[in-house]
């Protein structure tokens, strides 16, 4: 009766490259499954990817953890494939992935069918100004997200600037996350400047 299980944990477990393979088979029967947490793992880029592929049978799937598993740009172009029929999910958390701009832009452009997130975590990657931009374009959907953290992102002044342009469409914002970016004190004040009245805003100027 795999298909009413609604949480699974597996947090800090090492599961590793192989882990992630064998888990990912059985994970396809987690039709009911809403939380998924795989937190610091291991699963690196090729159990990330083939992880990634359970997601299309996980429509129920609200909240989704993989923060810290490595899993590199195959395994989000992959998870990017998938967005689409993760309709009802509220909270993506892929910080510490080793991400790249041309991935996580990629996901991005995924971004439209997640109305209900509220929480985008993908801090302590390698976003650049690239995937900043790419993410200014995609947030315009994104009217309940409440929680945005792009910390140590490598985003830069330009990439901040993009998002600074952006940031009034995010009208539920309560906490942004920008520090360690080095994007300058122009675009942290335009950052400042258009955010909801409320928002709690973790930033630095260097």
């Amino acid at each position: 009766h795999l298909d009413m299980l609604q949480r699974l944990e597996l947090d800090y477990n090492e599961i590793g490259e192989d882990g992630g393979v064998s888990l990912a088979e059985p994970m396809k029967q987690l039709t009911g499954l809403v939380t998924l947490s795989l937190r610091k793992n291991d699963l690196m880029r090729r159990g990330g990817s083939v992880v990634c592929q359970a997601f299309e049978k996980m429509t129920n799937l609200e909240n989704l953890d993989l923060a810290s598993n490595y899993i590199e740009d195959q395994s989000v172009h992959n998870l990017s494939k998938y967005l689409s029929t993760l309709t009802r999910l509220r909270s993506l958390d892929l910080g510490n992935n080793k991400i790249g701009p041309n991935a996580f832009a990629a996901l991005c452009t995924c971004l439209a069918p997640l109305s209900r997130l509220e929480a985008l975590i993908v801090r302590e990657n390698s976003l650049g100004p690239e995937g900043a931009e790419a993410l200014a374009e995609g947030i315009r959907t994104l009217t309940e997200l409440k929680v945005l953290d792009l910390g140590f992102s490598r985003v830069g002044r330009k990439g901040g600037l993009a998002l600074a342009a952006k940031t009034r469409w995010m009208t539920a914002l309560q906490k942004l996350k920008f520090e360690g970016n080095s994007m300058g004190q122009d675009a942290v004040s335009q950052i400042q400047t258009t955010l909801p009245d409320g928002c709690q805003l973790d930033i630095e100027a260097s």
